[in-house]
């Protein structure tokens, strides 16, 4: 129940172009899970999720890759993800990726 509590802050992106909806699965199960948006020169991803016994285990870098590649692909301008200022964990994704 603990990773289902956030399905608000997904459920918002239901309408969201599929080509731009990523998921990680292992064993055949989803992992997680990441958005991208687009608002004209400006890009955004979020929630990007990780389930939190796969956390530290380079899902959120690969669920990255196919995000990167849609901004360039947009000529996106200005990059930022949608997060939260007290998680340590997208914190660091903020400064791995500079946005």
């Amino acid at each position: 129940m603990e990773f289902y509590a956030d399905r608000d802050y997904v459920h918002t992106r239901y309408l969201v172009d599929p080509s731009v909806a990523f998921s990680a699965e292992a064993d055949d199960e989803l992992v997680g899970s990441n958005f991208v948006t687009n608002w004209g020169s400006v890009g955004f991803f979020g929630p990007l999720t990780i389930r939190p016994d796969y956390w530290d285990c380079g899902i959120a870098k690969r669920l990255l890759e196919p995000t990167m590649e849609v901004f360039e692909k947009w000529g996106t301008k200005h990059a930022g993800l949608f997060t939260f200022a007290h998680s340590a964990k997208h914190v660091g994704l903020y400064q791995k990726f500079g946005f």
